[in-house]
Formats: C-alpha cells, structure tokens, sequence
C-alpha cells in the first residue's frame, strides 16, 4: 500500500516517536511531498540546525520523490553470515556501506538482505545482499566447520574452523576478513571496521572474538552495527569468542549467539562436540536500509 507523507521544516510539539510520517505530520502545512511502501518506521533527528526524517527499512520498500533533495544521508547493511555447525569459525558481518547523496524525482526500490540460516554439522551460510540506491551490500561471510567446510567470503569474511580452516576474505570498503584457525580454536568472523580475531590469540583452546562494527549517527544516536560472530574453542574448559560490537553473535558449546537484527551481525560459532543435529551454529542478522532525508 502507498503511504503519502507529508514533509515540513517546522516540528510539531507531542510528535509520536515512531510513527509513519502521514499520520505523525498530518497536522502540519505540506511543503512538500512522497511516498513510500514497505512501512519504513520514521522518526525525526535535527543535525546541524536540519531537520530530517528518518525513515528504516526493516524488508523491502520504496520511497518515490517528486523533486530532487540534496545531503540525504544512507546506511545500507546486508545480511550476516551464520555460524559453523561443528568446532566452528564465527560468521562475517553483513556488507556495511554509509554515506550522503542527492536523492532525484524518482522512485527507489530497498531490497534488504536477510541474515544466514543456521545449519548443524556443516559450514554456515552467507547473508543475502541489500540494494538500495544503485549500490549492493554483500551478505556476510559464513563461518567455517570441521572437517574441510570452508570459511565464506563477504561483506565481512566468516571465520576458520579449528583444525586448520582460513577465514574468508571481506569485501573492499565495505568489510574486512575473519580470523584464520590456531591453537584448536577457530576463527571470528569480521565485522565492518575490525577483522575476526584469530582463533588461539589469546592462548591455546581459546576462540576468537568477532571483530568490531561500525557506529553511525544517521538515527540521531550513535549505534554500532555489523559486529562478526564469535569463533568456538576446541574442547571443555576452552573460552569461546565473544561477538564483536554490533550485533555479532557470541560462539558456544552447545548454544550459539545469533546475530542481532537489523545489524547484519554474523551469527556465533558452536562446538557441537556432541555431533548433534539439535546443536547448530547462530543465526546471522537481517540487514537493514535507513535512509534521512532533509525537510524542505
């Protein structure tokens, strides 16, 4: 259904906020207008004496134009990787891509990526990409698993399973590469600004930590967002990794950390020493599009 919302450089006192914008500036004089699908939520943030709206894709939607509004800002972030499902590396974070552009009269279309679907046993599964804006957000990497399941490239790159798996590769400027296996520990998977630790970095049966995210603004708070998933330890009285800021998933023996929504975290390693198909690893974290757009 088509949402018409009206755009005002003047705020009104009690406005909800979260709200679609038709009902939250219903009461305010139209200078001008869009409209929008997918049922963004929309709030508003003042940056710079501008005032804007802040709308946040969850799934898919659109947003259509009637006129062309410059210093738009833009968060676009894919899905994560999951987790491996066996003695495994943690998962990349979902591509991460920020910035600030001239939006035309036209209509875009917001596809968002969801985050990787958690297997036992095998290697996890990479995110699915977000497109917003004529740009691409690669899905995160999956975490790799014993034996000989390899590590995913990304956005972010999934981490090496214990007995000897290399982390997956990130995508340029949007990514960085999960850590590699050591010391019978896999690997963390990478998150937007810091690449998965390696597995054994901090000592023997120790996995490593999911790198660190990204922080943003664009909402009018800073959030940090697409953290890598945590890589798991070998064996009992092993630490697993913890997930990286944003959103990553922490690795586990018999639970793993899934990567947080609307992040594009990677989802946690599991040791699954069990070999069960009860066992598996986490999750990754759906993506996301937020876009703010300057009130006229």
């Amino acid at each position: 259904m088509s949402v018409t919302t009206a755009r005002t450089s003047t705020l009104t006192a009690g406005l909800p906020k979260w709200s679609k914008l038709s009902t939250a500036l219903s009461n305010t004089p139209s200078l001008t207008t869009y409209t929008t699908t997918g049922a963004p939520q929309v709030t508003t943030k003042s940056s710079g004496g501008i005032v804007y709206d802040v709308l946040t894709y969850a799934g898919s939607g659109t947003v259509t134009l009637p006129s062309s509004v410059a210093n738009c800002e833009y968060l676009i972030i894919a899905g994560g990787g999951s987790g491996g499902g066996r003695y495994s590396g943690g998962a990349g974070a979902g591509g991460y891509l920020s910035g600030t552009t001239t939006l035309t009269a036209t209509t875009y279309t917001f596809i968002v990526g969801a985050g990787g679907a958690a297997t036992a046993w095998n290697q996890g599964n990479n995110g699915t990409d977000t497109t917003a804006l004529s740009l691409t957000a690669v899905g995160g990497g999956r975490g790799g698993s014993y034996a000989n399941y390899t590590a995913g490239n990304g956005g972010s790159g999934g981490g090496g399973e214990y007995s000897g798996g290399t982390g997956g590769t990130g995508t340029a400027g949007q990514g960085t590469a999960g850590g590699n296996f050591a010391s019978l520990a896999g690997g963390g998977g990478g998150g937007a600004s810091v690449a998965g630790q390696a597995g054994g970095t901090a000592g023997a049966n120790i996995g490593g930590n999911g790198g660190a995210g990204s922080s943003s603004t664009i909402t009018g708070t800073a959030v940090t967002r697409a953290g890598g998933g945590g890589g798991c330890a070998s064996s009992n009285g092993g630490t697993h990794g913890s997930g990286g800021a944003g959103g990553g998933g922490a690795a586990g023996g018999t639970v793993a950390g899934a990567g947080e929504l609307l992040t594009g975290g990677g989802g946690g390693a599991i040791r699954n020493s069990a070999d069960s198909a009860s066992f598996t690893g986490g999750n990754g974290g759906s993506g996301v599009v937020i876009i703010a757009i300057p009130r006229g």
